[in-house]
């Protein structure tokens, strides 16, 4: 291999050729030869240079002419052809020539090691600095998430913040993935079928972009920065080898390393579908996978349906958020992002990821659905139906949150299932609805105190100050309450009856669901 005649071309440029003719700009040029009226000019391998009036016989197909001369148009079709003033400095065109070939003999050498080493495993990050002998350039082989696989570390870029953020913490900021986004970055980078070079408003050099194929699926991404000298032509070739290379590498033994643990990703999803409930099977692949799920479990559903990918791709979202909340697996799984989350403690997700979650999840525009906590990781389906339950049940009763956990949301999953068999009217008390007709016709409001009474649990002190009433009327309007209905408002079985009714009617938007302070459901956006 020598060089394509097309990179060679763009070496003559600075000689200020008059006439560039490229019919084959893939030629290759395997040596370059001086055109004499002795010899035969017809090798297409080779780059003839040379006056044009020591052009005798065949015309070179392929040829850099000093135009001492007239020549001929017949004689520029279909070939390869550069005219260059007479007086212009041969020898030193000739000398530039050599060592751009040498340069890509070079180029060879380093691909043959880069093969070596594939066939030697001896791992992605030798493959990079093999890479960087190649492009003379840095690069970086990142994951979907743009996480740092490996990269050029022995390069200092100060003034690229990019680069720096791969250096110092393995990984693109949000905010930098998210103005990337906002570029279309990662869409051109998976729609391009050759490698292409970028500038963005976040990049301080240019980058040539490059992605790595396995199958069908982009699985990563290389990035080489054009520090050190200027892309050429030749880059886009050597850039396009190295990411076969770095496929093949990523097919060996630590792909389920660089291409976030599809094994792990495989086991949840057969624990979600049902394909492995065995609990000596569960625990095996546990050990085997070395996921350390501990004592107290949560499934997270996120819904991605919603979601503007314009801030960021949902795959980086799926990283991103696994790394938020400690100790937990995520996956993309039917339209959602599924975490299962794991802590020693019960209930030790609500100390700092749950906060943290609410805040990303409101900055976004996204809803999240949580179930209870369980232990048993057998019963991995059900807790996941759980959580996409207070999701939708989330959702229906408080589209203006963005959090639900199922504890919340439970007794509406009630009011869903009585929902599918009759009209809920069906199921609520009598009475309850007499009063709310009794309230319509003389413009009273006994059905709110009722409501309020049962929602404060029946605290005559805390329900008279959430209704801004004396105690004393709110006692009077319990009377007139148990007058209106003729029931005894003390009786439990009753009282839980309306209670329940007050929900069913909540899930039907008949009447509003009212927040009365901490001890009632929230109904602002958390």
């Amino acid at each position: 291999m020598g060089a394509d005649i097309h990179t060679l071309f763009e070496q003559v440029c600075s000689y200020n050729p008059t006439h560039i003719n490229l019919a084959s700009p893939d030629t290759q040029i395997l040596s370059i030869a001086a055109i004499t009226p002795d010899k035969p000019c017809s090798d297409e391998s080779t780059l003839y240079m040379g006056y044009t009036s020591r052009i005798s016989g065949v015309f070179p197909p392929n040829a850099i002419l000093l135009e001492d001369a007239p020549i001929g148009k017949q004689h520029l079709k279909n070939r390869n052809i550069a005219l260059l003033p007479a007086d212009t400095d041969i020898d030193g065109l000739y000398t530039g020539l050599i060592n751009h070939i040498m340069k890509a003999e070079r180029s060879v050498k380093n691909a043959e090691d880069l093969l070596l080493a594939l066939s030697k495993a001896k791992g992605l990050q030798t493959i990079v600095d093999i890479g960087y002998k190649m492009l003379e350039n840095p690069l970086i082989v990142s994951d979907k998430s743009w996480k740092a696989l490996a990269l050029t570390s022995q390069i200092s870029i100060p003034d690229d913040r990019g680069w720096n953020e791969f250096i110092n913490e393995g990984a693109l900021s949000l905010n930098t993935v998210s103005m990337d986004i906002k570029n279309n970055l990662t869409d051109k980078i998976e729609q391009s079928e050759r490698p292409f070079v970028l500038k963005e408003t976040s990049m301080k050099y240019p980058r040539m972009f490059g992605k790595v194929m396995i199958g069908s699926r982009p699985v990563a991404t290389v990035s080489v920065i054009e520090y050190n000298r200027p892309f050429i032509e030749r880059d886009y070739q050597l850039l396009a080898l190295f990411c076969n290379a770095v496929s093949a590498e990523m097919q060996k033994n630590k792909f389920l390393h660089y291409t976030r643990g599809l094994l792990y990703e495989k086991f949840i999803e057969d624990l979600l579908e049902g394909r492995i409930n065995n609990t000596g099977v569960i625990e095996s692949q546990i050990k085997n996978l070395n996921l350390e799920i501990k004592e107290y479990i949560y499934v997270l559903a996120i819904d991605i349906r919603r979601f503007d990918s314009k801030h960021f791709s949902v795959s980086y979202m799926r990283d991103y958020l696994e790394k938020m909340i400690s100790g937990s697996k995520a996956l993309i799984y039917n339209d959602n992002i599924t975490i299962v989350a794991s802590y020693p403690r019960k209930n030790m997700i609500f100390e700092l990821d749950a906060v943290n979650l609410k805040e990303f999840l409101g900055q976004y525009n996204i809803r999240c659905g949580l179930s209870r906590c369980f232990t048993d990781l057998t019963q991995l389906r059900y807790y996941y139906n759980q959580a996409m339950q207070a999701l939708e049940l989330g959702y229906h009763m408080d589209s203006d949150k963005y959090f639900y956990t199922y504890d919340d949301y439970a007794i509406y999953h009630i009011a869903k299932a009585c929902s599918a068999s009759a009209q809920l009217k069906v199921f609520c008390h009598p009475k309850l609805l007499c009063l709310m007709e009794y309230d319509r016709e003389h413009k009273t409001s006994f059905t709110d105190s009722l409501y309020a009474y049962l929602k404060l649990s029946r605290n005559i002190t805390n329900t008279a100050k959430a209704l801004n009433l004396h105690r004393n009327s709110l006692i009077y309007h319990l009377k007139r309450i148990q007058e209106i209905l003729e029931i005894d408002i003390h009786s439990s079985d009753t009282l839980l009856h309306i209670e329940l009714s007050f929900r069913l009617l909540e899930y039907e938007k008949k009447i509003e669901r009212k927040d009365y302070g901490n001890k009632a459901a929230a109904s602002h956006p958390q």
